[in-house]
């Protein structure tokens, strides 16, 4: 299974910020065992890469949708993939 986890991050000297990573489990996030676990997993992680102490604290973890197939006409390029459109609300 994977997901998307979104965090915030708060350094010792008042600094905050905010981060995400795409990660794969064997099993689904069913709890807070999992969450906690996740937590220092991901802490570990960032404390490495930013070489800062740091508390941070998970905002979200949607998974993501299952891989499938994507199919693509002769002429589409990247680009063409995904067409986005502007959307008014009233």
């Amino acid at each position: 299974m994977k997901y998307f986890v979104s965090y915030a991050y708060f350094l010792q000297n008042g600094g905050h910020g905010f981060g995400n990573i795409g990660l794969e489990r064997s099993w689904p996030i069913s709890g807070p065992d999992d969450i906690e676990d996740l937590t220092l997993q991901i802490t570990d992680t960032v404390t490495r890469a930013m070489g800062k102490k740091l508390t941070l604290t998970i905002t979200g973890w949607p998974q993501f949708e299952a891989d499938i197939e994507r199919i693509r006409g002769k002429d589409s390029g990247p680009s063409k993939v995904v067409q986005l459109a502007s959307s008014r609300s009233e």
